[in-house]
């Protein structure tokens, strides 16, 4: 029979096991999906990776991760061309994160909350709201091609790049538009807005010929 200190120590090493065991069906999971340059970690179900570029390569997966574990920092995070219906599980901060043409995504819930380079999500056709989109971007925004979006809202409230939502057909106006320190890039109809409202949340130019 154990005694207090076995017993402790014996659930010492069950929960060793269960974190060895629930790391290993984490890297098996992303060596199955997911084409990573660079090193990453994994601690406490988050996988970090600030210095290295994850790509999607199972363009058939659904879900970005499963419920062993979410991404935490990573430089560059690309889910594109793939069959995704939600962001959740995405990194939390990332430098650039495309998921364009990503047919099956309606939404940006669960996108990264820091976003400091590129945000691209072009050529998602069933997108309909940009609602989850990160608050803040340092850098560019890219919502162009988008034949479903229907309303700006949601979207950054601050770039310091720029912002595109060039040939989104069922866009009619540029309310919620975010304040954008670089360039706005859209259509000439989407103008309809009150230009002076437009023309003190865009910094740059506005660029309509394209």
């Amino acid at each position: 029979m154990k005694n207090l200190k076995q017993y402790l120590e014996s659930l010492l090493d069950d929960e060793d096991d269960l974190i060895e065991d629930k790391t290993v069906l984490i890297e098996q999971f992303l060596k199955d999906n997911y084409n990573i340059d660079g090193s990453y970690t994994i601690k406490n179900g988050i996988v970090d990776a600030p210095n290295s570029a994850i790509k999607l390569k199972n363009l058939k997966l659904k879900h970005l991760t499963n419920d062993l574990f979410k991404f935490g920092s990573v430089r560059e995070f690309i889910c594109s061309r793939s069959a995704i219906i939600t962001l959740k599980g995405a990194p939390k901060t990332v430098d650039y994160f495309s998921c364009r043409l990503c047919g099956n995504l309606k939404s940006l819930e669960g996108a990264p909350e820091k976003v400091s380079d590129i945000f691209n999500c072009r050529l998602c056709e069933r997108l309909k709201t940009l609602e989850g989109a990160p608050e803040f971007i340092d850098g560019d925004f890219n919502c162009s091609n988008c034949p479903s979006l229907i309303s700006l809202k949601g979207a950054p409230k601050k770039l310091t790049g720029e912002f595109a939502c060039i040939d989104c057909n069922s866009l009619k106006n540029l309310e919620y538009l975010p304040e954008i320190d670089g360039d706005l890039y859209c259509d000439e109809r989407h103008l309809t807005t009150d230009k002076n409202i437009i023309k003190k949340q865009v910094k740059g130019n506005i660029r309509t010929n394209f």
